[in-house]
């Protein structure tokens, strides 16, 4: 899937981030990032990445194209004056008023990034609001006011309405309801070793049962490349920048 280009002026780039592709090279992903096709297929180099997006989430991507502007983007983090809206399609029927989380999210498993609601954890401020459900799945808009890793996917995970296709916080590993309230299966000690054996098990694209390992693929399942997570809009005091709605969180009903 190619990348969109969605403004450029001396001192930014936005992009619509593609799912499935990461930003830097990890893993087993040394060529296909967003950084070597904005090179390669644009000529781009020399950009500061400004914000994350996980490899399966996709939306709307800044770089600073200077130090100056690096530097200015910074000091608007510092300083709150920033929003950013996303979209997600999530399981169940979702309320109809206004949502906000305010859990606090640290870090569970350090080698892997993975994160959780936590006393301890560093605050968090999520705002959930229905756009349209069919009573199976809701598509919501969120606006964020603090950056934690993974957090919209864990607020929606603690809210008991965990994201579509996100294999990590979307699964029993965590207990029977998947991690609702924080209601994890085990403490933290126990759920730690846990929640990795689980995430390292869905990782590898080979049969992990394979006496030949890493000879024979597994077949690629179609969330390894994409969870229902997309940022639609960043803004600061000085612009904003949006991309298109995707297709799956269009509303059937209106079309």
């Amino acid at each position: 899937m190619p990348i969109k280009i969605i403004a450029e002026t001396d001192d930014l780039l936005v992009i619509d981030k593609p799912p499935s592709l990461p930003v830097h090279a990890c893993g087993q992903y040394a060529i296909h990032t967003v950084l070597n096709q904005l090179r390669t297929i644009y000529n781009r180099t020399g950009l500061r990445v400004l914000h994350r997006l996980d490899r399966t989430t996709s939306g709307v991507l800044l770089f600073a194209k200077n130090y100056e502007t690096d530097i200015e983007f910074k000091r608007s983090l510092k300083d709150g004056t920033w929003s950013k809206e996303y979209v997600c399609m999530v399981e169940g029927l979702f309320p109809d008023e206004e949502v906000h989380c305010d859990q606090p999210i640290g870090v569970l498993v350090v080698s892997m990034g993975i994160q959780c609601v936590r006393t301890d954890g560093k605050p968090a401020h999520s705002r959930f609001k229905k756009l349209w459900s069919d009573g199976k799945r809701s598509v919501l808009s969120v606006k964020i006011h603090t950056g934690r890793t993974h957090q919209i996917r864990v607020h929606a995970q603690f809210l008991g309405y965990p994201i579509i296709g996100d294999r990590l916080y979307n699964s029993t590993a965590w207990g029977p309801q998947k991690g609702k309230g924080g209601e994890y299966q085990k403490p933290y000690n126990e759920l730690e070793p846990e929640i990795h054996d689980f995430h390292s098990f869905n990782r590898p694209l080979y049969d992990p049962i394979c006496l030949n390992c890493n000879v024979v693929k597994k077949q690629v399942p179609h969330d390894h490349f994409q969870i229902y997570l997309h940022c639609l809009r960043y803004s600061t005091e000085k612009w904003s920048y949006s991309s298109t709605l995707p297709d799956w969180a269009v509303n059937p009903a209106v079309v």
